[in-house]
């Protein structure tokens, strides 16, 4: 992610995350727990707790829980994309957030007082399997803008804010207007 505000890139930071979710159908009950931590201990305690969350449920729930009868798939996903984020240099992709807030300063006639834009771009794993058979492996990838800014007439003050992202690569960059 890069943040560039009132002409300067103030901060540049990646994320990387996991997770695991379990759900289970027990006696007509669902129960759901998820962790992000990811060893057996952690899947033990999240198995445990989804299996106490449906027992609990089931004394209250007047629907019972149902699993379709499917044929089972195997599939693995892979991103679309162009143009790979992650291979265009950080000094193009501030670049680029400066090309955005020198249009939008240009456009807000000198009542801009403030700009905030946002880059993000993503990289995911989800994968998806049940007792059926079934695997999903979905590998996906979003990239997106977002901006804020505020304007300043007198002492009044207004904010707009604008985000823009959906899987694929950089190039989704050259559609935002």
């Amino acid at each position: 992610r890069i943040v560039l505000q009132d002409r300067k890139a103030n901060k540049v930071h990646q994320v990387k995350s996991r997770a695991l979710g379990i759900r289970v159908l027990v006696e007509d009950a669902w129960g759901f727990a998820s962790t992000n931590l990811i060893n057996r201990r952690s899947l033990e305690d999240s198995l445990s707790d989804a299996l106490s969350l449906a027992r609990a449920t089931k004394i209250k729930s007047a629907y019972p829980g149902v699993v379709s009868r499917v044929e089972p798939h195997v599939d693995t996903l892979h991103p679309q994309f162009e143009i790979n984020p992650f291979a265009v240099p950080l000094a193009d992709r501030v670049n680029r957030l400066e090309v955005y807030e020198k249009a939008a300063l240009e456009a807000g006639q000198g009542k801009i007082c403030n700009t905030i834009i946002n880059y993000w771009d993503s990289r995911g794993r989800e994968v998806v399997c049940n007792t059926a058979g079934t695997l999903i492996d979905d590998n996906g990838m979003m990239t997106g803008l977002g901006t804020a800014m505020t304007a300043a007439d007198g002492a009044e003050r207004q904010m707009a804010h604008e985000e823009h992202f959906e899987p694929g690569g950089y190039e989704i960059l050259d559609r935002i207007e």
